[in-house]
């Protein structure tokens, strides 16, 4: 047996001895502590050990063996206090049996019912508290190890997103940078410049969970403006004034996703231009757009969202709000304030 385990039970089984020992030997010696026998202490402390390792380790094999809760605490309530019944009697009769010459019958008749009685209530109202004890620890386990199942699954799929937008992204930023560079050599130059902050961006966020919303919006401003390049004049946005002053946090690379997917499900040209608003209401940061679905089918399987989600969810009580009407699109992200 572990040491570490080993120390709480001795303990446990101690007291429990000693709540034996004074109301077992109060009721036959009378309220006088002084007059109880030292025997008496040996005996209940050498009791109390046994029938805590023996209750303890019959709840263990029920776990093992039944697989409901609640059937293994209802078969311990009604096997405890036989088995308390049976040691009891066994253990007094190895200690006290001299007095009949060790004749069970002859000893049995000399025992008291109301002493086996008051032990196996004992030792069930003990014994039941310790099995509620561990129904509950193993339940507190058992939600533990599902919300860390819960946060690597999450982890797993955010690692995964964020290596479907690299190839994605790159591929749009190359081709609208081939033409630049025949075009317009400054405009180029300010695009490279902006795709390289990004990709610095990415790399040093890849560990993080939480980034400043300040270095986030950096990171969407320069999004935006290669996303401006791309479409011209079919894509306009305004980001809400003082909004990177806040002194909170989001998580990486979801703004990123949120206005990838504004372009990527909404027609964007000169004659519906489309327009993104980026601001705070009340500790959340809102991605905005005006909807106008594509005419030609774009598959989407919301995962982009869905693992948006459940990561803030790992993160922090609120939640991601998603909101759409015939007019707008609208995201809200929980702004967390990190300890």
């Amino acid at each position: 047996m572990n040491a570490r385990k080993l120390v709480p039970d001795l303990l446990i089984s101690l007291l429990f001895g000693l709540v034996i020992m004074l109301i077992i030997s109060m009721q036959e010696c009378g309220c006088n502590i002084s007059s109880i026998p030292i025997e008496w202490l040996a005996f209940t402390l050498f009791l109390s050990t046994s029938l805590y390792l023996i209750n303890k380790n019959f709840a263990i094999a029920l776990q093992r063996y039944l697989e409901k809760r609640w059937h293994r605490f209802f078969v311990y309530l009604c096997a405890s206090p036989v088995v308390t019944a049976v040691v009891l009697f066994l253990i007094r009769f190895l200690i006290f049996g001299r007095e009949s010459n060790y004749r069970p019958v002859a000893f049995l008749q000399e025992e008291s019912l109301q002493f086996y009685l008051l032990s196996a209530a004992i030792a069930l109202v003990t014994g039941g508290i310790f099995y509620a004890f561990n129904a509950l620890k193993a339940l507190k386990d058992a939600q533990i190890t599902t919300e860390k199942a819960k946060s690597s699954l999450s982890e797993t799929k955010f690692i995964h997103l964020k290596n479907q937008i690299d190839p994605h992204f790159l591929f749009n930023s190359l081709n609208v940078l081939s033409g630049l560079i025949e075009e317009d050599a400054a405009k180029a130059f300010r695009y490279t410049n902006s795709l390289s902050a990004i990709y610095r961006s990415m790399l040093s966020q890849k560990d993080k969970d939480l980034v400043p919303l300040r270095e986030e919006l950096a990171t969407g401003k320069d999004f935006l403006y290669l996303l401006q390049i791309r479409f011209e004049g079919a894509l306009t946005y305004e980001i809400a004034a003082g909004l990177e002053q806040e002194q909170k946090f989001v998580v990486p690379l979801c703004l990123q996703l949120l206005l990838e997917n504004a372009v990527k499900h909404n027609e964007a040209s000169e004659a519906r231009p489309l327009h993104i608003k980026i601001f705070s209401n009340s500790d959340y940061l809102v991605v905005e757009n005006n909807l106008q679905p594509r005419n030609s089918f774009v598959e989407s399987n919301k995962l982009g969202l869905s693992i948006i989600t459940e990561r803030y969810r790992n993160l922090t009580d609120k939640s991601v709000r998603i909101e759409e009407n015939e007019q707008i699109f609208r995201v809200a992200l929980p702004l967390i304030t990190k300890i």
